[in-house]
């Protein structure tokens, strides 16, 4: 008899145990094991037409930014892509999404496909003669902590001048992607003369890094003194923004589906 007794109370205590356990769906995103971000989806809620979604990005404490957000639909198939109105974030991680729903009925499922993100990179500056089908390849000052070390950044496609006002010329040089990093802070070093330019950088429809325009003003007297310091000139990259997201993983793996919870105000 004592021996059943102590049957049912096990049974019961392993039945509470697996109710309060409630499985997060997560998603890990990565580029190689020094560059990674774990991402998970705690929670959403529905009420008057707006959708929250809580969710928590675990860099390590790292730095990153959003290049690409995440997407939520109401369907698998995403045709039913939900708004993003509003993301408000916190030092720890936390990332709270508003979304509108209002045109969606009865509201069970969301399915969220992950977001691309880009962490700074320390690198040693990336250093080319400033010509047509130069290649800037990505080098590291601490190679265990890099995995795209020696791998090809972008090639220069071509470099234009134009006057822009008296004794100010416009540099514009167009790079052509070969990695998904983005080049960031470029310079034209000329002797003991850096010129800090401005980085306009362009995506194809799969958001990946399809080309930039890097812009530089060059004080010059005529046209043939702006084309001779640029030919003069070195291409100097002294940071990268590395991309971290899920294309390892199998898209379906990667989208996730998260329950919703109707809250009546």
């Amino acid at each position: 008899m004592k021996s059943n007794i102590f049957k049912v109370i096990s049974s019961t205590m392993c039945v509470l145990v697996l109710c309060t356990f409630k499985i997060i769906p997560t998603v890990s995103l990565s580029h190689d094991e020094a560059h990674n971000i774990d991402i998970s989806y705690r929670n959403a809620q529905i009420s008057n037409g707006k959708l929250t979604i809580s969710m928590n990005y675990n860099s390590g404490g790292e730095p990153f930014e959003i290049g690409r957000d995440i997407i939520v639909a109401a369907d698998s198939d995403f045709e039913d892509v939900l708004r993003i109105t509003n993301r408000v974030s916190s030092d720890n991680g936390n990332y709270t999404y508003e979304l509108d729903s209002s045109n969606i009925s009865n509201l069970k499922t969301v399915y969220i496909k992950p977001p691309i993100l880009y962490m700074p990179t320390e690198i040693a500056p990336i250093s080319i003669s400033l010509a047509t089908g130069e290649v800037a390849k990505v080098i590291s000052e601490n190679e265990d902590r890099l995995g795209s070390v020696g791998e090809d950044l972008f090639s220069v496609d071509s470099i234009n001048i134009e006057e822009s006002s008296d004794d100010i010329y416009i540099v514009r040089v167009i790079v052509d992607a070969i990695s998904k990093d983005l080049p960031r802070l470029p310079k034209l070093v000329n002797g003991n003369n850096q010129i800090g330019g401005v980085s306009v950088l362009h995506f194809d429809e799969n958001d990946d890094f399809k080309y930039g325009e890097f812009l530089f003003h060059i004080n010059a007297s005529s046209e043939d003194e702006a084309e001779m310091i640029a030919g003069e000139s070195s291409l100097v990259i002294s940071d990268i923004l590395m991309r971290v997201d899920a294309g390892t993983s199998s898209m379906s793996s990667n989208i996730k589906s998260l329950d919703v919870v109707t809250v009546e105000e």
